[in-house]
C-alpha cells in the first residue's frame, strides 16, 4: 500500500468517496442541464420531489466534510508548493481539455471568449469554485498552522465560537442582512479547517463527555447525531415554507429566513451535522485486504471525480445527451432510477478517466527524470 495512503487512514477515504458521491448527486439535481436553472429537482413535483428534497437536505454536508479532514491531516504538515501545483495544474488540465474536446464537438466557436477564457484561467467562477477557494485556503495554512501549534485548548475552542456565531448563525439568522456568507468563501473555509485540526489535536475519543463509551457505541451515537440534525434541517425546511405562506409579514420573513439557509454550507446545524459525520468515520477501522485495496484504487482520484463532473462544459451538454434534460420536466418516477444510474456512473467514470491522467502524468514523469538522470551522467 502507498504510504500516502497509510497515512491517510483508510477510514477517511471512505468518507471522502461517500462525500464525493454525494456532491455528484447535488449537482445531478441542481447544476446540470441546458435548462439550469431549471433543474431536475425543480422539475419534479409530489412524492418524487419530497423525496429527492430529503436526500438533497441530507448531502449538504458534503464540502464542509472534505475541508474538515484537510483541517485533520494538513495541520501538522508544511506548506508544499507541490502539493499547491498538483491541484492548480489538475483543474487547468481538464479546463484545457473539455474546452478542446466541446470545440471539436461543434459545440463552442474558435477562437471564442469562452475559449480563451478557459485557456487562460481568466474567468475563475465558472469552473470549479471549490478549487479557487481552496487553494487560496492552502495559502494560509503555514498561519493557521502556526496558531494551531502554539494555541492552548481554551483558546482554540474560543476562536472556534466566536466563528461559528459570526461565519454561520448571525448570516443565517439575519437572513444575510448584516454578514453575507453562505460558506462558499475562504473565511468559511478558515474555520472548518481549523474545527479538523481542533479534532486532530484533542480526539473526541479523549473528551470526557464520550471517554465513558466503547468505540463502537460512540461510533452509534454519532452517526444517530449526524442523521438526526440532518433530518432536523429537513423539517425546519417544511417549517419555513409553512410560515413563508401567512400574509403576516413577521412570519413569512421568518419562514423566508428558515427556508433560505437550509442548504447553505453554513447553516449551523449542516456544520454540526458536518462535524458528527466526519467525526463518525474518525472511529471506524477499515479492515481486510479487498476493502483496503479497493479504496487505494479510489483515493487518489476522487478529486478528479470533481474536477470532471463539475466542468462547466460538461454539467451543460451531458444531460442532453443522455435525455434527461432538466428542461423535458416535469419527470415520472422513472427519474429518481435514472438520477442513481447516472450518478453511479459518472462517478466511476470520471474515477477511470482520472486514473488515467495520473497514470499518463507518472510516465511522463519518469521519462523526464530518467532523460535528466542520463544528462547528468553524460555531463
Amino acid at each position: 500500500m502507498k504510504n500516502g495512503i497509510t497515512k491517510r487512514k483508510m477510514n477517511f477515504e471512505l468518507m471522502r468517496a461517500i462525500s464525493m458521491m454525494m456532491i455528484v448527486f447535488w449537482h445531478v439535481l441542481c447544476k446540470y442541464g441546458r435548462g439550469y436553472p431549471s433543474t431536475i429537482f425543480a422539475s419534479t413535483t409530489g412524492g418524487i420531489h419530497f423525496g429527492l428534497n430529503v436526500i438533497y437536505i441530507l448531502f449538504t454536508i458534503h464540502v464542509n466534510s472534505f475541508v474538515l479532514v484537510s483541517g485533520y491531516f494538513n495541520c501538522e504538515k508544511e506548506f508544499s508548493k507541490k502539493q499547491f501545483l498538483k491541484v492548480f495544474l489538475a483543474s487547468w488540465f481538464y479546463r484545457v481539455l473539455f474546452v478542446i474536446l466541446f470545440t471539436l464537438l461543434g459545440y463552442e466557436k474558435f477562437p471564442s471568449l469562452s475559449f480563451l477564457k478557459q485557456i487562460f484561467i481568466l474567468d475563475i467562477n465558472s469552473n470549479y469554485w471549490f478549487v479557487n477557494i481552496y487553494l487560496a485556503l492552502y495559502l494560509f495554512t503555514p498561519f493557521l498552522n502556526l496558531f494551531i501549534k502554539h494555541a492552548s485548548q481554551q483558546v482554540h475552542r474560543r476562536l472556534l465560537l466566536v466563528s461559528f456565531i459570526v461565519l454561520s448563525m448571525i448570516p443565517s439568522f439575519t437572513n444575510m442582512m448584516t454578514i453575507s456568507s453562505v460558506g462558499t468563501d475562504v473565511l468559511f473555509f478558515m474555520f472548518l479547517y481549523m474545527i479538523g485540526a481542533y479534532f486532530k489535536k484533542y480526539p473526541i475519543e479523549e473528551n470526557a463527555h464520550f471517554k465513558k463509551y466503547s468505540r463502537r457505541k460512540l461510533r452509534n451515537i454519532l452517526l444517530f447525531l449526524a442523521i438526526g440534525c440532518g433530518l432536523l434541517n429537513v423539517l425546519l425546511e417544511q417549517y419555513g415554507g409553512f410560515l413563508a405562506s401567512f400574509e403576516n409579514s413577521l412570519l413569512s420573513f421568518l419562514g423566508r429566513t428558515i427556508s433560505s439557509f437550509i442548504c447553505n454550507y453554513n447553516n449551523p446545524i449542516v456544520i454540526v451535522q458536518s462535524v458528527f459525520y466526519f467525526l463518525f468515520f474518525s472511529t471506524i477501522s477499515i479492515h481486510g485486504t479487498i476493502k483496503n485495496k479497493i479504496l487505494s484504487f479510489l483515493s487518489p482520484a476522487i478529486f478528479g471525480v470533481y474536477l470532471i463532473h463539475f466542468n462547466s462544459y460538461v454539467r451543460t451538454y451531458v444531460f442532453s445527451f443522455l435525455g434527461i434534460d432538466p428542461a423535458q420536466g416535469p419527470f415520472s418516477k422513472i427519474i429518481i432510477i435514472k438520477v442513481i444510474l447516472y450518478v453511479i456512473g459518472l462517478f466511476f467514470l470520471s474515477i477511470f478517466i482520472e486514473k488515467a491522467r495520473l497514470f499518463v502524468a507518472k510516465q511522463i514523469k519518469s521519462l523526464w527524470q530518467k532523460r535528466k538522470k542520463k544528462r547528468m551522467v553524460t555531463a
